[in-house]
């Protein structure tokens, strides 16, 4: 899950402008790419200088709460057999053209048929990653904060539609247990008590103006052995395998680069 948030980095720099996320920023503003980032060391204060942070911080956090539920290996193993696509499979798209190109040179319909389709699988990427940070952090204790015993409750999540309303998850528990519904009917069990998987860990991610602390945002982690998923047929490759879910996928980025 790290590898793949880390794919948003620099060392993609070049597949993520070759699909259209531009590395390049305008006067006093973050780049596209910078935007897009999971983790990142540093976060733009103004035209001229950067908040700094101890380490790696979560950069869609905004001085609040947030849970984090975090597949695993195994879980990432089983989000790839489901059509999640990986970096690796973007990459080698981009490759196709990268060698000997000329950017004078007019983008064959090929060529743009792939790099539609390659920013609609690094939506889909995204998309995935935003998906397991919920707005709110919430521990598997006696009784969830904001859910009563026997209630169902809809919390949001950090991903949005192409409308950029939030998906939301559907939670409930108590007991020492979270039982967290995703899109696609699939209900996974945080169970504290089970002493096999990471779970209640809290976190905190600080931003520094100079030596004074700026903002500082919470996060609960609970491991997860199978991947939430958005999509209610339960495949993540239909949102960037058709014409029709590549043009959404390019409208919605479009849309957010212009928020």
């Amino acid at each position: 899950f790290i590898e793949l948030c880390d794919g948003f980095g620099e060392g993609n720099a070049d597949v993520l402008e070759w699909a259209g996320i531009a590395g390049a920023a305008e006067s006093g503003k973050e780049s596209q790419q910078q935007r897009y980032r999971i983790f990142d060391s540093k976060k733009m204060k103004d035209a001229t200088s950067n908040y700094a942070c101890l380490d790696q911080n979560v950069r869609f956090f905004n001085t609040y709460n947030y849970t984090l539920y975090a597949p695993n290996n195994g879980a990432m193993d089983k989000a790839f057999a489901q059509g999640l696509p990986r970096w690796t499979d973007i990459r080698a798209m981009f490759e196709k053209y990268a060698e000997g190109a000329d950017e004078t040179e007019e983008v064959s319909p090929e060529e743009q048929a792939d790099k539609d389709k390659a920013l609609a699988m690094i939506m889909t990427i995204r998309d995935f990653i935003r998906y397991h940070f919920q707005t709110m952090a919430l521990y598997a204790d006696n009784k969830l904060e904001g859910v009563a015993s026997g209630e169902t409750v809809k919390f949001q999540t950090m991903s949005s539609d192409e409308l950029g309303v939030a998906l939301e998850l559907s939670i409930s528990g108590g007991n020492g247990v979270i039982n967290i519904t995703d899109a696609s009917g699939a209900t996974h069990v945080i169970d504290a008590n089970d002493q096999s998987k990471v779970s209640n860990k809290m976190t905190r991610d600080y931003w520094f103006d100079g030596t004074t602390i700026n903002t500082s945002s919470f996060c609960a982690i609970h491991e997860l052995a199978e991947p939430l998923n958005s999509n209610a047929s339960g495949s993540y490759a239909k949102q960037y395998s058709s014409k029709a879910a590549q043009a959404k996928a390019v409208k919605k980025f479009q849309k957010e680069i212009n928020l």
